[in-house]
C-alpha cells in the first residue's frame, strides 16, 4: 500500500488521472452537444415537413370541394336546358354555401383566387334571385341561354383556380 502511495506521488499519477477524467467528460459534454443539436435540428425538420403535409392536405381538401362544385355548375346548366325551374333555387342556395365554405377556409388563396370565388357567389345569388322572381310569377326567367352562360363563364374560371391550387400541391 506504501508503494503505491509513492509511485502515485512519484509520477504524479493522480494528477494525470484527473486530466484523463477531464479529456473524457470535455469529449462527453461535445458529443452530447453534438446530438441534442442534431435532435433538435431532426424535430425542426419533421415540424416542417408536418406543416408542409397539412398544407397539401388543406389543398387537396379545396381541390376536391372546387371539383364538387364546378360538376354542381355543370348540372345547373344542365337543369336550365331541361327548364327545372322548381329545383334550381335549392341548388344555387347549396352551390353558393360550398363557395362560401372555400372561401372562408382557405388563407392561402390569393386575392386573385378570392375575387373570383367571390364573383361566382355574387353571380349565382342574382341567378337565384331571378329565377326565385320568375318562379313566384310562374313564367319563365329571360335569357335562360345567358344564364347558362354565366354559369359556364363562372365555372371557367373556378377550373383556373382549381388548377392553380392542384399545381400547388407537393412543391
Amino acid at each position: 500500500m506504501e508503494s503505491l502511495k509513492i509511485l502515485l506521488e512519484k509520477y504524479s499519477l493522480g494528477d494525470l488521472a484527473s486530466i484523463f477524467g477531464l479529456i473524457i467528460t470535455i469529449i462527453g459534454f461535445v458529443i452530447t452537444f453534438i446530438k441534442v443539436r442534431q435532435s433538435k435540428n431532426a424535430a425542426e425538420l419533421a415540424q416542417v415537413i408536418s406543416l408542409k403535409l397539412r398544407e397539401d392536405l388543406q389543398r387537396t381538401d379545396t381541390v376536391i370541394e372546387f371539383s364538387a362544385a364546378i360538376i354542381s355548375m355543370d348540372e345547373i346548366k344542365r337543369l336550365h336546358r331541361q327548364r327545372a325551374w322548381e329545383i334550381l333555387p335549392e341548388r344555387y342556395t347549396s352551390l353558393r354555401k360550398s363557395l362560401i365554405s372555400i372561401k372562408s377556409s382557405n388563407d392561402k388563396l390569393s386575392i386573385e383566387q378570392m375575387r373570383k370565388l367571390q364573383s361566382a357567389i355574387q353571380n349565382l345569388k342574382s341567378i337565384e334571385e331571378q329565377v326565385d322572381f320568375a318562379i313566384i310569377h310562374k313564367k319563365e326567367p329571360d335569357n335562360v341561354d345567358k344564364l347558362n352562360k354565366i354559369i359556364a363563364l363562372q365555372a371557367d374560371k373556378l377550373t383556373e383556380v382549381l388548377i392553380e391550387i392542384r399545381n400547388k400541391i407537393g412543391t
